[in-house]
């Protein structure tokens, strides 16, 4: 299950809520500390972990 970083638009509290991706499309996302729905979408480093060697 992929995570999404979030900040919520009310309390500005940055969370990490364990979402379905289908949840993250929806913006079924509620904040932790207030249970506000108003959160944007952060943008992060994604990082690739390969088995193979280059």
């Amino acid at each position: 299950m992929p995570l999404y970083d979030y900040k919520c638009l009310k309390c500005s509290r940055e969370c990490l809520p364990a979402l379905t991706m289908k949840e993250h499309e929806t913006g079924a996302a509620t904040c932790p500390a207030c249970e506000r729905t108003e959160l944007r979408h952060l943008t992060t480093k994604v990082i690739a972990r390969t088995s193979s060697k280059s």
